[in-house]
């Protein structure tokens, strides 16, 4: 607006060409400024990392701009929101950054986990601004990603993963591990996504009516499922529970975890994604019905 006022002062104070043209050139030169906004807002994108698994520290977030078109983004706002789980703690935070053309350029964020969950990193917004800072471009984003904090393998810990294997093997004296013949029916559940078909009790499906599925027997081979009570020292014993769980399956033992969902079997290979899914839990359950061996780790009495 600024610019058209002084355009149109321009041409009573100097009736000449040279007036008319600095005129046409502050008339236009607004409107270029903001078709080349509009054509660099359709090509600037927000891209985040993939997820990724830390453990506790300090980590540097990397969000990249890209700018695909053939002139430069002098500056780009990103308003981003960080979400902590399991707990719900919110945090804001912006920041800007210069584009070059058919380039890239990073926000670098410094993360801090100091506890067991996850922390859901999103981008809210963006604000694309002209070279001369007269127009701006506002967008929503969608780009996220997700770090999750889990426990570190922990040395310490294996001698008490030994002792456990050593118990439920019968190697030393202890309470008779109960077992079933494979195929044996030990309790029933409500259905859940991801559950075979062929476990579906039709019978007291339809007396229900809703679809019930048949809890099976370990079979006669032992194993031990590991349950957290996280209601006193959370990140304590969810460190215990992984390195146990990570150690019995180095062992060779038939391990399981137990989560809201279910029990899940554990392997070595498997243990960091599914441990993912525990930190990101206020409350994990601690009882089941099952033949396995159910060992609780936590609770009022700090049973290990």
């Amino acid at each position: 607006m600024m610019l058209l006022i002084a355009a149109i002062s321009f041409y009573p104070l100097y009736e000449d060409e040279l007036s008319l043209m600095v005129m046409v050139s502050l008339i236009v030169l607004p409107v270029l400024l903001l078709a080349d906004l509009i054509v660099k807002a359709g090509k600037c994108r927000v891209v985040c990392p993939e997820d990724a698994v830390v453990h506790k520290g300090e980590h540097t977030l990397r969000i990249k701009t890209v700018n695909g078109g053939i002139s430069p983004v002098s500056k780009a706002d990103m308003d981003i929101s960080v979400s902590y789980l399991p707990f719900g703690e919110r945090e804001d935070l912006s920041d800007c950054v210069s584009v070059p053309s058919r380039g890239s350029a990073a926000v670098m964020q410094e993360l801090v986990m100091d506890s067991y969950g996850a922390a859901d990193i999103r981008v809210e917004r963006i604000r694309i601004h002209d070279l001369l800072g007269l127009f701006t471009w506002r967008r929503k984003e969608d780009a996220s990603v997700r770090y999750t904090c889990i426990p570190d393998v922990d040395e310490s810990y294996r001698e008490a993963a030994e002792q456990i294997e050593m118990l439920i093997s019968g190697e030393t004296d202890g309470a008779e591990i109960p077992t079933t013949s494979p195929g044996d029916v030990i309790d029933f559940r409500d259905f859940h996504p991801g559950d075979r078909l062929t476990l579906v009790h039709h019978k007291l499906s339809a007396r229900f009516d809703k679809d019930i599925v048949k809890i099976m027997g370990a079979g006669r081979e032992p194993s031990v499922c590991i349950a957290a009570d996280i209601s006193r020292d959370r990140d304590r014993v969810l460190e215990e529970c992984y390195n146990i769980l990570f150690f019995l399956a180095q062992l060779g033992t038939d391990v399981h975890m137990m989560l809201p969902e279910g029990i899940v079997p554990v392997g070595t290979d498997t243990l960091d994604g599914i441990f993912c899914r525990a930190v990101t839990e206020k409350t994990l359950p601690t009882d089941t019905a099952s033949a396995m061996t159910v060992i609780v780790i936590g609770g009022d009495d700090d049973d290990r």
